[in-house]
């Protein structure tokens, strides 16, 4: 997978070496032998030593609905000191369980490599994907960083931690460059949760479009990119 990472103003192509290709091989036999009965929560050896994934099966009560979930929860970043990042995805009516997306453990093992080289992410980056998009589908188009909540079932210990919200289409790139906290509070305001939903949905609509960001005033505004948060001075 080709993503970019975008983190204070730097742009980072990513390339996966031969040996991450061996490791992703080993996780997807491994998911493949999943079977239908899978306990929860579910861990996953995404490389070997380094790095484990655990996948949690919640609910989450929304005003008075029930919202199915999983949540991918990273084990083995914070030694390369980036925060541990969890990821809370609605699962649809008629998935299963055991159904949960597999690319995040591949996605996971990458931000794992980044890491290595010292290429972090925290609250208000957002991380790129290429046109090809993620999951198979082109409309998705990033991942923003916000800070995490709790929620009920999923148990994340003790370590620093990041949460990340799925960017669709032209909210990615409006992330990138007027910052992340736009489009994580028209996603509170269409959930109606506050500040923001902290599960992403595969079957959503984008909130906003770049064409029409593009003669708003944040558009037209000074920006300081500052880790964790960005600074907005209005022109003169």
């Amino acid at each position: 997978m080709d993503i970019r990472l975008f983190a204070a103003g730097i742009w980072v192509r990513s390339v996966l070496y031969s040996w991450f290709s061996r490791a992703t091989t080993k996780v997807e036999a491994t998911q493949q032998a999943v079977p239908s009965a899978t306990q929860f929560p579910h861990v996953v050896d995404v490389i070997p030593g380094k790095l484990k994934v655990k996948l949690f099966l919640h609910d989450l009560q929304v005003h008075n609905e029930i919202i199915p979930c999983w949540t991918y929860l990273t084990d083995g970043l914070i030694t390369h000191k980036q925060k541990e990042i969890m990821f809370t995805l609605r699962r649809g009516p008629d998935q299963r369980p055991e159904d949960y997306p597999r690319q995040f453990f591949t996605l996971f093992g990458d931000f794992f490599r980044f890491a290595e080289q010292g290429r972090l992410v925290d609250v208000g980056d957002p991380t790129l994907f290429t046109e090809e998009g993620f999951c198979g589908r082109k409309e998705f188009r990033g991942i923003g960083y916000v800070e995490p909540v709790s929620l009920p079932g999923v148990e994340t210990g003790e370590s620093p931690l990041l949460a990340g919200i799925l960017l669709m289409n032209d909210e990615a790139m409006i992330a990138a460059r007027l910052g992340l906290t736009r489009v994580a509070a028209l996603l509170g305001k269409h959930f109606s949760y506050y500040p923001f939903p902290p599960w992403s949905d595969l079957d959503r609509q984008p909130m906003v479009s770049l064409a029409s960001m593009e003669n708003s005033l944040l558009a037209r505004a000074s920006r300081v990119p500052v880790r964790g948060c960005i600074s907005r001075c209005s022109s003169a």
